[in-house]
């Protein structure tokens, strides 16, 4: 927890964790490329949520993906 004085106030900033990660993110978080990322998408392997025209993979996604260990 970072802390700061800001106008005679004590600030608290929070880290807040991710719900999802872009691709790119996705894919340092699991260890593996893009590329794999996207095939994995395309196999059904884990699912992305579209946001506008970002892809977002919920951590949960990425945990479950992992629990499974790697199979639908």
């Amino acid at each position: 927890m970072n802390t700061s004085i800001n106008n005679d106030h004590l600030t608290i900033e929070k880290e807040i964790p991710p719900l999802a990660y872009c691709i790119e993110d996705a894919a340092v978080a699991l260890g593996v490329g893009r590329t794999l990322v996207y095939r994995l998408i395309s196999e059904g392997l884990i699912t992305r949520v579209k946001a506008g025209k970002r892809s977002l993979i919920p951590v949960a996604e990425l945990d479950a993906f992992l629990a499974r260990g790697g199979s639908k």
